[in-house]
């Protein structure tokens, strides 16, 4: 049986959006993209945090303008990574110890291969369980 990675449940397709990019234009490609999360960099190329889905709907319903806002502006996420080598295990961990949402994930030169999304583990990590139950079931 193959053994999965965090990193074969990611998306590797990684987005960037810049600390200073006005919201509206990061949520208008966030739809075009038809993804939920981009890391935020700085204009240094520092990642700084992670702009998602929630982060703007929080922002609206706080009733804060963000049409008129930048990126920066808004409570990011903190940007929690990991090695796309490392077990489910430990990233679940890491997803219960940081509460993050979303987890970078690092390819052997420390550069972000993939996003990977706890709800999406989550949804995996039931079906196969459930695959496994059934196929002892079976036989």
């Amino acid at each position: 049986m193959m053994v999965l990675t965090p990193y074969d449940y990611a998306r590797k397709k990684v987005v960037y959006c810049w600390l200073d990019e006005p919201v509206r234009e990061v949520a208008r490609r966030l739809v075009e993209e038809n993804i939920g999360s981009m890391i935020v960099d700085n204009r240094e190329g520092k990642h700084v945090g992670m702009i998602t889905d929630i982060v703007i709907f929080n922002a609206i319903s706080s009733y804060m303008d963000v049409c008129n806002l930048k990126v920066g502006d808004l409570k990011l996420e903190s940007l929690v990574m990991a090695s796309m080598n490392t077990s489910i295990d430990e990233v679940m961990d890491k997803f219960k110890k940081t509460g993050a949402s979303r987890i970078a994930l690092l390819d052997d030169d420390g550069q972000i291969a993939g996003v990977l999304k706890k709800k999406n583990l989550d949804r995996f990590a039931r079906f196969d369980a459930g695959e496994r139950l059934f196929k002892q079931s079976r036989r």
